[in-house]
């Protein structure tokens, strides 16, 4: 089951002893996970706009979910989608990082695109979204 620990017969060991020898080592972690980038509105302060916000969540939510073994992915969406598979390393890392910061320009996608290719949302995927907070009520 995922999550438990794996158990796995240690044959040499079982041989020797003439007993049913287990080796146990922890979980192994495969989710994929797919963090939705919202670039849709861009309003606040330099440095604290709605756009900044949402980027650094989902930049310490990258970080967080590779440093724990998943295979994360990335789709962020304004003007165009654009969007990178789920992936496991510091090069992926660095690819995400540089689809987030481009958001604005390059990473062009097909423009007649009406859904996402089975890359990018693989069956199974935990999906996390990032959105700007509500900008604040006038009044």
């Amino acid at each position: 089951m995922p999550g438990d620990r794996q158990r796995r017969i240690n044959w040499p060991a079982t041989t020797r002893s003439g007993t049913l020898q287990l080796t146990r080592s922890p979980a192994e972690r495969t989710q994929n996970v797919v963090i939705l980038a919202d670039a849709t509105a861009n309003v606040g302060e330099r440095g604290a706009t709605s756009l900044d916000l949402a980027f650094r969540g989902a930049a310490g939510t990258m970080t967080r979910y590779l440093a724990a073994g998943d295979r994360v992915g990335l789709i962020v969406y304004a003007h165009r989608l654009s969007w990178i598979g789920p992936g496991l390393g510091r090069r992926h890392f660095h690819r995400l990082m540089d689809l987030l910061l481009a958001s604005g320009q390059g990473w062009e996608l097909a423009a007649e695109l009406t859904r996402l290719p089975r890359a990018a949302l693989p069956p199974g995927t935990l999906i996390v979204g990032v959105q700007p907070p509500a900008a604040p009520a006038a009044g």
